[in-house]
């Protein structure tokens, strides 16, 4: 994960106000030493801080807040600092969150819950002070609750889901332009397409070809719109991206499916590999995707947005989610 080193610190500022989190002892009941952490420790104290890294990137991009992280000299306590007006706006998400409420964030569910997680069977401390307080206000009953994802209402004409094809393509052309494509062992396909697409994809007419589509339900039937190719150097992507979708649909719900894409754009960016980002990306880009889904993209790729082989694509990401905000 990229970080903004700007919003770690290390000394406590005398005019924030924070939220805390500290680990107190080993899972074995242990006091805990940050000079000689077990491994399981060590894993949670990392855990925490990457899903605090990921409430203040959400929040300090959704609300505009100035959101700060801390790490507290000596011990192994985590800070999230701002004024009293942001944290306000905090502690409030998270208690929608504890509590269940029906309007609760999804956001702010799955970093809470790896917090729950891992300050489970341990002895910790969970705090608020603002800086209008004159102590801490301890809230680590409340990080005793498991929170729960809210169910999302489906918009019906949001059914999105990708297919992928490998076979051999057949009359391509057309009034409304489409092509065939005929998978062994199967009954022949038909792709509708733009008539640009058509004009690049002639030249694999009567070849091998592989291809991914972006199906919809009409009339009780699947009808399938082409998204991309993957031919030459591409190849590999395909078989890669097809065994992610295969995970990415299989996921419980959309909370699920955003920590399933997050987690795969992370491991592309890792590797540098821009090709294999764009070609993820671009299957997102149709008016049947979740808004979440694009806004996940762009802050997951906050840190390559000037980076020359991502300016574009990322830009189609922002007029796409523009345009589906705008729709709804």
């Amino acid at each position: 994960m990229e970080t903004d080193n700007n919003h770690i610190l290390t000394e406590d500022s005398q005019d924030l106000g924070f939220l805390e989190i500290k680990i107190e002892t080993e899972q074995s009941g242990e006091e805990f030493n940050l000079g000689q952490m077990s491994l399981d420790t060590t894993k949670s104290v990392k855990a925490i801080l990457e899903s605090l890294i990921d409430l203040v990137e959400y929040e300090n991009g959704r609300s505009g807040s100035n959101l700060k992280l801390g790490l507290k000299s000596g011990s192994a306590c985590h800070r999230i600092l701002g004024d009293d007006a942001e944290l306000n706006i905090l502690q409030t998400e998270i208690e929608k969150v504890f509590n269940n409420h029906e309007d609760r964030d999804n956001e702010y569910v799955r970093p809470l819950k790896v917090i729950h997680n891992n300050l489970e069977n341990r002895r910790s401390s969970v705090s608020f002070k603002k800086s209008s307080d004159s102590s801490p206000i301890v809230i680590t009953s409340l990080f005793e609750r498991t929170p729960r994802t809210r169910r999302l209402r489906v918009v019906e004409d949001r059914y999105f889901f990708i297919e992928f094809f490998d076979g051999v393509m057949e009359d391509i052309g057309g009034n409304i332009p489409n092509f065939h494509i005929n998978v062994p062992g199967q009954p022949s396909y038909t792709i509708g397409l733009e008539r640009d697409e058509a004009i690049v994809l002639k030249d694999w007419l009567y070849s091998p070809i592989r291809i991914s589509a972006f199906t919809q339900i009409k009339s009780n039937r699947p009808v399938y719109t082409f998204c991309d190719y993957y031919v030459d150097t591409t190849i590999d992507y395909y078989t890669d991206l097809k065994t992610f979708f295969n995970s990415f649909h299989h996921q419980d719900n959309e909370v699920e499916k955003i920590v399933c894409l997050t987690e795969k754009l992370v491991e592309i960016y890792r590797n540098a590999d821009y090709g294999h980002a764009k070609k993820l990306i671009r299957l997102f880009l149709h008016d049947s995707v979740f808004p979440s889904y694009l806004m996940t993209i762009l802050r997951v790729s906050k840190a390559f947005r000037n980076q020359n082989d991502m300016i574009e694509i990322l830009e189609e990401v922002r007029n796409k989610l523009s345009n589906l905000m705008e729709e709804d």
